[in-house]
């Protein structure tokens, strides 16, 4: 996502379309052709007809949120697995051991980043009803 990055902050208005929409468009439009020139005025025709919406870039605060979240499903997700290894009867001492300690790793880095994910949410206040449901979530996990 570098260059719709590059162009936004070089003041272009920036779409970002999938191209299953230019493709069918050329379908619509009779276009038989696909050379890199005739794909040019394709695309420049679907824009001044469909005007697609303009990209704006996430908000560092909601990639920051959005990283976090992952983090914590993710964190979760091992958690769940390593609970379902826990539950096989066949286990040696050792192994049951070593799954119970990384599970109590587990826990405790999804605290933490329960943590900070209402740290994350408090310091940005602007964002906070946005985030709220998100919060919601988080906290029922």
């Amino acid at each position: 996502m570098r260059l719709p990055l590059f162009l936004y902050h070089a003041d272009h208005t920036v779409s970002i379309v999938n191209p299953a929409r230019i493709v069918a468009f050329r379908k619509s439009e009779g276009g038989r052709t696909k050379t890199d020139k005739q794909d040019a005025k394709l695309i420049a025709h679907f824009c001044a007809q469909k005007q697609p919406v303009a990209w704006v870039p996430t908000p560092k605060e909601v990639e920051q949120l959005q990283v976090l979240l992952l983090r914590l499903e993710s964190l979760q997700q091992m958690e769940r697995q390593e609970a379902n290894r826990l539950e096989k009867s066949r286990l040696d001492a050792q192994t049951r051991q070593e799954i119970q300690e990384h599970l109590q790793d587990l826990s405790t880095r999804i605290q933490e980043v329960k943590k900070r994910l209402h740290a994350h949410i408090e310091q940005h206040e602007t964002r906070k009803q946005v985030v709220y449901v998100v919060d919601l979530a988080a906290r029922d996990c």
